[in-house]
């Protein structure tokens, strides 16, 4: 037998296992699909509205800011930062 042979059997085995446990636990099992299910939905929801998102920041224009003369700012021209007078 290979190893590829046991590591099939194995998961074959595990499969039959939650067969059989869903049988028995129906409802718990039913629950979490419901759960599940919901996860995935919300998690669709948030992507489809962070790509809208995105697609309506890149189509609106950008807003430049000019700067406005302030004579309480002495602009040191050597770092170009500005200090309080």
């Amino acid at each position: 037998m290979t190893t590829s042979q046991s590591i099939l059997i194995a998961i074959e085995i595990i499969a039959s296992l939650l067969l059989i446990w869903g049988f028995i636990h129906e409802d718990k099992l039913i629950a979490f699909e419901k759960k599940f299910a919901r996860c995935i939905a919300v998690a669709i929801r948030k992507h489809k509205r962070k790509k809208q998102l995105a697609r309506k920041k890149a189509s609106s224009p950008k807003v430049v800011r000019k700067e406005t003369y302030n004579p309480m700012i002495v602009h040191d021209l050597n770092n170009g930062q500005g200090r309080v007078a």
